[in-house]
């Protein structure tokens, strides 16, 4: 056998491979309601979170492109409430660029995390645990809402969205 050829195998079998999970994992999410997919997104951060909680991940700042949306639709110095922030990567970044973030997310252990971080840094940002797809009340009034990286796509059903 050469080289070629087990490359080929390769791409064959991780092509099987995952088109049988994503058949797998659509035919089984589409049986979920709304609220069953809001609890498998909870449980799957409650148990995943590590990455998204470590210190060095929190303090990476924006990823490039978040940077140019910012800059570009935020107003300077604006008040900007960060939905599905996680550990507040977001919030984080938007404080040391001069803006004042506060945020909310479902799951606990990442709220947990943020808050210590942000408490460490002496940053006087709110970052609220939530039930999915809910919004805290607050009194505060805000410029801009950036929504997490990915998180949109966690609300299921478009009235939940909307």
């Amino acid at each position: 056998m050469n080289a070629s050829f087990y490359l080929l195998l390769e791409r064959i079998v991780l092509w099987i491979h995952n088109g049988t999970a994503a058949t797998i994992q659509g035919i089984s999410l589409g049986f979920l309601s709304n609220d069953k997919l809001e609890q498998l997104t909870a449980e799957r951060y409650a148990r995943f979170f590590h990455s998204y909680a470590d210190g060095s991940y929190l303090n990476s700042g924006f990823f490039s492109w978040e940077r140019e949306a910012i800059w570009r639709y935020f107003p300077p110095g604006g008040k900007i409430l960060v939905a599905a922030a996680g550990a507040g990567r977001e919030i984080l970044a938007l404080s040391k660029e001069g803006f004042r973030a506060d945020g909310f997310d479902c799951c606990a252990p990442l709220v947990a995390a943020g808050r210590n971080e942000l408490s460490k840094q002496g940053l006087d940002a709110l970052l609220d645990h939530v039930r999915p797809s809910a919004v805290p009340e607050r009194e505060r009034v805000y410029d801009a809402v950036l929504v997490g990286f990915s998180g949109y796509m966690y609300i299921p059903g478009r009235d939940r969205r909307i």
